[in-house]
């Protein structure tokens, strides 16, 4: 009785999709907008939530149970106009005040209400988009820097706000891609939500 050679699992896997869906075209990394105006300070953005497919509005359930949001906005208007800029809403209170993320999030959209329920901050994110206003950062994230919590996971954010990235050559701008200061790989900054704007009566 002759043997079947068996199948050699890393040469299937060569056949295994992966990357970019064949109907998606490659975009470069672009550099991230300018946190502050010409006169050095904080500008403000006006931005919208988009939905236009499922991975754009994810959700999953952090610390204490409490539900949080992976989603993504869009600039609207000026010189970064539809520069797309990825967020994480929680919903675990401010050990400074009382408000989250998402309520933050929830009030500069103009919608005057507060969740107290998973379900309930769930349905209100989903439906709201915006537009607001927001201020933004820079901040530099290593998928391979061990988090100090939890040493089997890895992801941790090794550079936060915009001065601490280092200055460009031309002496005004900051570098947006940088090697990282803990396992030496060149990454990219990527832009961040700073606060949310809240309209005042």
């Amino acid at each position: 009785m002759v043997k079947k050679k068996p199948v050699d699992s890393e040469e299937a896997l060569l056949d295994e999709p992966t990357g970019l869906q064949e109907d998606e075209e490659y975009e470069s990394t672009v550099r991230p907008p300018e946190p502050y105006d010409e006169h050095g300070k904080l500008a403000t953005f006006s931005l919208m939530r988009i939905q236009e497919d499922e991975r754009q509005f994810r959700w999953g359930f952090g610390k204490n149970n409490n539900i949080y949001f992976q989603v993504q906005f869009e600039i609207q208007g000026g010189e970064y106009d539809l520069r797309r800029i990825s967020g994480l809403l929680g919903t675990t209170p401010s050990t400074f005040r009382k408000g989250t993320a998402s309520d933050d999030f929830l009030h500069a959209c103009g919608a005057n209400l507060t969740p107290h329920t998973n379900r309930q901050y769930k349905d209100a994110i989903e439906a709201t988009f915006g537009p607001f206003e927001a201020t933004l950062d820079w901040e530099l994230y290593c998928p391979n820097e061990p988090r100090p919590n939890n040493p089997d996971k890895t992801g941790l954010t090794v550079l936060r706000g915009y001065n601490k990235f280092p200055m460009a050559q031309d002496g005004h701008t900051r570098k947006h891609e940088v090697e990282c200061p803990e396992c030496g790989e060149f990454l990219t900054g990527k832009a961040i939500i700073r606060r949310f704007i809240i309209p005042r009566d």
